[in-house]
């Protein structure tokens, strides 16, 4: 009796009389259960990656906006001296 595969990436399906002759392996619904697990799992780590990666960019502003004040208050400094005020 003829085995039907079915390939889940492709709308194809391949018809053959054992799995020798068939290029894809018989996919069950363990295997279509495992990929969508699978997606899940690269999603999560994608959002994962993505909210590491804004969590970073704050930091650095952060830094940023905290050297930026120093910087203020050393030139606020300066323009004291220089003004003569101090």
């Amino acid at each position: 009796m003829p085995t039907t595969n079915y390939c889940t990436s492709t709308c194809v399906f391949i018809v053959a009389t054992d799995n020798t002759d068939c290029p894809f392996p018989k996919l069950t619904m363990q295997s279509r259960d495992e990929d969508r697990s699978d997606n899940r799992i690269l999603d999560l780590m994608t959002r994962e990656k993505e909210s590491i990666n804004r969590i970073l960019s704050q930091a650095e502003l952060k830094t940023v906006i905290a050297r930026l004040n120093e910087i203020k208050t050393k030139i606020e400094s300066i323009e004291s001296k220089l003004s003569g005020s101090d």
